[in-house]
């Protein structure tokens, strides 16, 4: 992570910048009986300088034996504006869902900030 941030400031001031984040981990547990697996990634947008948009996602899977299994996604994005010499964060919008024991579900919500001149 401190690599990616000494890699941004050296950039920083050059437009359309887009840096990646992935991360991913798998583990299995017992002997073959349990299992669980996590994913997880994230990006941000630069332009000129500043970070304009960012997205992370978060993937959770496991099964013990071969009756349970689950699985648990969270994702959510984000979009920001320079308001003068501010980062002013303008929209947010998580997104989850889920299933595991015969049921499933999802969510969503999306939130807006709109910027009102004096």
């Amino acid at each position: 992570m401190s690599d990616l941030k000494s890699a941004l400031a050296r950039l920083q001031g050059q437009s359309p910048l887009k840096a990646q984040v992935d991360a991913k981990t798998w583990s299995r547990q017992g002997d073959g009986k349990e299992t669980d697996e996590t994913q997880g990634s994230a990006s941000v947008t630069i332009e000129e300088g500043a970070p304009v948009a960012s997205r992370s996602s978060q993937t959770v899977s496991g099964r013990a034996y071969v009756l349970v299994s689950f699985e648990f996604k969270n994702e959510e994005d984000h979009v920001c504006s320079v308001v003068g010499d501010r980062l002013v964060s303008t929209k947010k919008e998580p997104r989850t869902s889920g299933s595991g024991m015969g049921e499933k579900g999802e969510g969503r919500a999306v939130k807006t900030l709109q910027l009102l001149s004096s």
